[in-house]
């Protein structure tokens, strides 16, 4: 019997997860997430500014991604609410907000929740936690 990975979408919904964060969804101005965009990446080419995204309320198992493809803007995620914390890093800091801010192209996040904060999983290039 062949077993296939499911991820819990914080909407009621369980889907198939197939490992693929998928084709980026270019955002250019702040942003709230959606529980139903679970497993999407972000993007956000072609921001004339900083671009900052509002995650939905952790649920264990959704997950992320972040590609900077304008990196002269600073581009970044925060928590809904000021209890719920971000944690990562080298040192495993914690914050309420994690940004981009140093012109590297094509610099990658991944964040995921579980326990009712949100982990970063992998990044490439200079992530600051506030």
């Amino acid at each position: 019997m062949k077993r296939i990975p499911i991820m819990d979408c914080g909407d009621g919904v369980i889907r198939a997860d197939n490992g693929s964060m998928g084709t980026p969804k270019v955002v250019t101005a702040n942003y709230t997430i959606s529980a139903t965009e679970a497993g999407k990446t972000f993007s956000n080419r072609g921001a004339a500014g900083t671009v900052l995204l509002t995650l939905p309320p952790p649920k264990d198992g959704m997950k992320f991604g972040l590609v900077v493809e304008t990196p002269a803007q600073s581009f970044g995620v925060q928590t809904d609410v000021v209890g719920t914390k971000i944690a990562g890093g080298v040192a495993w800091l914690q914050g309420r907000s994690l940004t981009h801010t140093v012109s590297t192209e094509y610099a990658y996040l991944q964040i995921f929740a579980s326990g009712g904060n949100w982990y970063t999983k992998e990044d490439q290039g200079t992530w600051a936690l506030a």
